[in-house]
């Protein structure tokens, strides 16, 4: 794997012919912006289309927003904080007062 023009080492995988496999990697990303990755597939014996050549671009800042009933949970509390790169903010279930919340492609009706 190359990472930013790095050669990143992750290992070797043999798959056998017509079966497929679900593999991960670990990337440390240090800073926001654009990043570009790329994987190399051995296929022999194709040869032509042994890279794949990635790009993604990471915000400077997640925004996370933490509903809860009762009271907050300390561990998220904890596991957001110490850090510029989340912003946390929290609200009581009691005081979301939106009949559709409309999360990415997804949507949740609540009832008020």
């Amino acid at each position: 794997m190359l990472y930013e023009g790095q050669n990143r080492p992750q290992g070797v995988i043999e798959i056998a012919a017509e079966t497929r496999t679900v593999d991960t990697i670990s990337l440390l990303i240090d800073r926001a912006g654009w990043h570009e990755v790329t994987l190399e597939v051995d296929d022999y014996p194709i040869g032509f289309d042994n890279n794949l050549d990635l790009s993604f671009y990471l915000k400077p800042q997640i925004q996370i927003l933490n509903i809860y009933n009762g009271r907050s949970n300390g561990y998220i509390d904890k596991a957001f904080s110490g850090t510029d790169y989340y912003a946390l903010t929290q609200d009581q279930t009691s005081l979301i007062r939106y009949l559709l919340l409309k999360i990415s492609s997804y949507s949740m009706t609540f009832q008020a």
